[in-house]
């Protein structure tokens, strides 16, 4: 039903007659380092390229600990991220919440985050909540298990330049992944929309995650 409605959101936003867009490419690495039988370690790097311009548009790096619950399908985690766009510095600390759910064979899941932003030489904080379901096939075919997940962004506080209000950006992923002995690869396409009120922003993003 979530999927449904995302299409939906999609091809309505997508519909706007002020609409910049944008091709890009992410390239991502993640690892996640067990301590002990609770506690673990997640750190991660991404790489955001503007393939119109040709330009790294954005660099993040994030890392944090992680702590399991009862039998070790949920995860609460602390966060903190260091994100530059252009000449833009962000700090971003987050609370996160990743929950399995079993689906008949295949696998469902979601992650809450709750971030507390801070861009360098500014004294506004903002907060921002993050809620991805995330879908993957059991069954593996020659180009791997699909993929499919959608993340939403809501902003806590209204902001006059978003034509949706609260609504700060959505993301769709379609893609696969294939797991080798030592890592795992899911690759594919991204759609991101931001809603703003001068003019809208729609990505179209190929995307390779690494996870070690």
């Amino acid at each position: 039903m979530r999927i449904i409605f995302t299409f939906l959101l999609i091809t309505c936003l997508g519909r706007l007659s002020a609409a910049e867009t944008s091709r890009d490419a992410w390239l991502g690495y993640f690892k996640k380092t067990e301590l002990d039988q609770d506690y673990s370690m997640w750190v991660e790097t991404q790489l955001r390229f503007n393939l119109e311009s040709s330009e790294m548009d954005q660099t993040l790096v994030r890392g944090g600990v992680l702590r399991r619950l009862g039998s070790g399908s949920q995860e609460i985690g602390l966060l903190y991220a260091y994100i530059r766009t252009g000449l833009t510095k962000e700090h971003r600390a987050a609370l996160q919440h990743t929950m399995k759910y079993s689906l008949l064979s295949e696998k469902l899941s979601h992650r809450i985050r709750l971030e507390y932003r801070t861009l360098e030489n500014s004294k506004p904080l903002s907060e921002r909540f993050r809620y991805l379901l995330r879908f993957q096939g059991a069954g593996s075919i020659k180009m791997g298990k699909l993929v499919v997940w959608d993340e939403i962004f809501l902003n806590t506080e209204s902001f006059p330049s978003n034509k949706l209000d609260h609504l700060d950006r959505n993301r769709l992923f379609i893609g696969f992944r294939k797991d080798f002995s030592n890592l795992s690869l899911e690759y594919g396409y991204l759609n991101q929309i931001a809603p703003r009120d001068s003019e809208s922003v729609i990505d179209h993003t190929l995307v390779a995650y690494f996870f070690f």
